[in-house]
């Protein structure tokens, strides 16, 4: 009888969704739940928001307008999803520490 393998849970990509989720409510005051970070996702990728900058070959910086605010998103280009967000204000000041 041959082993199952077990599922992969990609724990990277949920820990970002995670850290995405709370860095949007304390920078931003959203209350946001998943599927939000996945109309985020969709905005960058259909070219719908702003590229700032490449920070290496898998994360990008992003301006985005949604909700009636305008803030900067971290992409993971490899995991497709959001990383991080950070106000103008914290870009303005430097390079944020990720």
């Amino acid at each position: 009888m041959a082993l199952e393998r077990p599922i992969r849970l990609r724990p990277k990509l949920i820990d970002q969704r995670r850290h995405a989720l709370r860095r949007a409510r304390r920078r931003l005051g959203f209350e946001w739940a998943e599927h939000d970070l996945n109309r985020i996702k969709n905005l960058i990728q259909r070219g719908e928001s702003q590229f700032i900058e490449e920070q290496s070959t898998r994360i990008s910086v992003h301006r985005v307008t949604d909700s009636g605010k305008t803030f900067l998103v971290v992409y993971d280009r490899l995991r497709k999803t959001p990383v991080t967000f950070i106000t103008e204000t914290m870009w303005a000041r430097g390079r944020p520490v990720r």
